[in-house]
């Protein structure tokens, strides 16, 4: 039968994309994840008579066995970012939808910041972009996101997805995660006074909270540049594995190392070889975001704060000071003090420490 109101009217679904999906950014081997949400509670016409509820469990039940992926771990259907995640109901009403996100709601606040790219792509023409519109008063709110619950995630996922000694394309301190997060948590802060601030889309939002007035210029180009350096990694990574969930790079020396290098175009050269290029491009594009969410939001919002190299020495300004002094060491310096002001005055300011950090 048909799903219908409690009143007898016919109701409808909508799917929502999120993720990497909403945003439009899929990569290679990328999640694909939904959430169905249904307009009213109430029952089926027709002579098997269920609740909306179970109608809609039922349907989404059927599209995810009927969704294969040719090998284990490429564009997976995820349903884990529906309420409750993997305990809650397959499919959510949008009453429960709103409880759940909204004030009072027992969503954590990376959940909410996840509705950021919520965007309907399919069903029912007028619940799809209603419930973007419930997605804003939710989301753009005074309330906000509480820092202090995504700093400790965080710090629980570099616990919990990283190795000692081990670089992450997405996890590590200044990767991908932190340039997404901070972007992400710009537009919600943002988002309540500067409509145009809120899209799905994460370069386009780098444009935007430029024109808001909330980054540089310089910033805008620079998280621009480093988010595709990121996600042409990735992607290299997993076409390189076959595999989207092993996201640690290959030891620096090793083979791998030098195909994934070559495979994301770094060519010979009279001074470095591919695999050094692209250790050094690592090293200063996570700096770069290291000091960008440094700037936003505090060098407390980076996990794993004994993490950084030469780029944050010359960039930052709340280096701690342990960190100064292990970077320094590591280059074999001592004079700790002198050789941090002599670097900045090397670097200079503005435009000029961002060629200097080039080079």
């Amino acid at each position: 039968g048909t799903p219908q109101t409690i009143a007898g009217l016919e109701t409808g679904y909508a799917v929502m994309a999120l993720g990497k999906f909403g945003g439009r950014d899929l990569g290679y081997a990328s999640d694909i994840e939904l959430l169905l949400i249904y307009g009213d509670a109430g029952f089926t016409s027709g002579p098997q008579v269920i609740g909306n509820a179970e109608f809609y469990e039922h349907l989404v039940r059927k599209v995810k066995e009927s969704i294969q992926a040719r090998r284990e771990g490429i564009f997976k259907l995820d349903l884990r970012l529906r309420p409750y995640g993997n305990t809650g109901p397959l499919a959510c009403s949008l009453e429960s939808f709103c409880r759940y996100y909204g004030t009072g709601g027992d969503a954590h606040s990376l959940e909410r910041l996840a509705l950021v790219r919520l965007r309907a792509i399919g069903g029912d023409r007028e619940l799809g972009p209603r419930i973007e519109r419930l997605r804003d008063e939710i989301l753009y709110t005074a309330r906000g996101i509480d820092l202090s619950e995504l700093r400790t995630l965080r710090r629980r996922q570099l616990k919990n997805k990283t190795l000692k000694g081990r670089l992450n394309a997405k996890f590590s301190p200044g990767a991908l995660v932190d340039l997404e997060y901070t972007v992400q948590i710009l537009q919600v802060v943002y988002g309540a006074g500067n409509p145009e601030v809120r899209t799905p889309y994460l370069l386009p939002a780098l444009k935007r909270l430029h024109s808001a007035g909330v980054l540089a210029a310089f910033e805008a180009k620079r998280m621009t540049e480093s988010y595709a350096f990121l996600h042409k990694l990735i992607n290299s990574l997993r076409m390189l594995r076959g595999s989207s969930e092993d996201l640690f790079l290959p030891l620096l020396e090793s083979q791998e190392y030098a195909h994934l290098a070559r495979r994301m175009g770094y060519k010979l050269s009279p001074a470095l070889s591919p695999g050094q290029q692209l250790h050094l491009d690592f090293e200063t594009h996570t700096a770069f975001i290291r000091t960008f969410v440094e700037k936003h939001l505090g060098r407390e919002s980076l996990p794993g704060l004994a993490s950084g190299n030469i780029v944050d020495l010359i960039l930052s300004e709340h280096l701690p000071g342990p960190l100064k002094y292990k970077i320094l060491k590591n280059l074999g310096m001592e004079e700790m003090e002198r050789a941090v002001v002599n670097l900045k005055k090397l670097a200079g300011r503005g435009r000029q420490r961002e060629h200097f950090v080039k080079l």
